[in-house]
């Protein structure tokens, strides 16, 4: 059985810098600023421009193209926003009207972003995350004066975010927090959106604006009922989806192991 299980924080960059410091007390480094810190912020406090011709931009439009990206495909995409192909399908074919250009090319192998679409996604990802700031600026709870979303996968709950997020109320009491649970594709889309401020995980993906912090390992066992047995799959094993990265490292240590007959995904 793999030994060890990475697990990651990816952190938004515009947090303020005094809440990194309780990831000292759990392994993260605290981040240096980098230019895209001060070049985000200018990007927040400049005018709007209007980039759609007179027509407004439905944020709604920019959350389907972003998941798109996210997804890799229109199927994926609509299954994550609870809606039909069809309808990202519509969504997209509007939003390339009102930009006079083409976003996506389609493949076999799913979507592919153009040049045009891969310049539009920093604008995409801006439009989203200043509407989401805004959310949590309005909906501040009084006698706070910020919010943190923290994002964790299932599994991270019970054994350590529950007794971090006590560490992270009593160093910023000031600070009200939102935790949330889900797999690792909705916590990068949450990310990327600007709805989840923190997101821990087990296989996080690289995103602009985001920064990835590895907290520590966890050390993976094979538990049997028999002793005796051999360390590898028996009749009746239990498989625990801890992620894509998991699922090709256990295929790698057991390359013959038809399949189990019980899958469970609270990894």
């Amino acid at each position: 059985m793999p030994p060890r299980q990475g697990v990651t924080a990816v952190i938004q960059s515009r947090l303020a810098k005094g809440v990194f410091a309780d990831f000292r007390q759990i392994g993260v480094r605290e981040p240096r600023p980098s230019a895209f810190d001060n070049r985000q912020i200018a990007a927040l406090d400049i005018d709007p421009i209007d980039y759609w011709g007179g027509d407004a931009m439905d944020t709604e439009l920019a959350r389907t193209f972003l998941t798109v990206v996210t997804a890799g495909n229109f199927i994926t995409a609509a299954e994550r926003l609870h809606v039909s192909q069809s309808t990202v399908s519509t969504r997209i074919h509007t939003l390339e009207q009102q930009l006079g250009c083409t976003l996506f090319v389609r493949n076999k192998a799913g979507t592919t972003l153009t040049p045009a679409g891969r310049q539009f996604q920093r604008h995409a990802s801006t439009l989203v995350r200043t509407v989401e700031l805004a959310r949590h600026d309005i909906g501040i709870p009084t006698g706070f004066r910020g919010t943190l979303v923290v994002g964790g996968r299932i599994g991270l709950w019970e054994e350590y975010l529950l007794r971090w997020l006590p560490l992270m109320q009593a160093a910023n009491p000031q600070v009200s927090i939102r935790a949330e649970s889900a797999l690792e594709p909705e916590i990068m889309q949450g990310l990327v959106e600007g709805r989840i401020d923190i997101g821990v995980m087990y296989t996080p993906q690289s995103r602009p604006g985001l920064r990835v912090e590895q907290l520590f390992e966890e050390h993976l066992i094979l538990v049997s009922t028999d002793p005796g047995s051999v360390p590898e799959p028996q009749p009746g094993y239990v498989y625990v989806d801890w992620g894509p990265e998991f699922y090709a490292r256990h295929s790698a240590y057991f390359p013959n192991f038809a399949g189990p007959p019980l899958t469970a995904n609270i990894g």
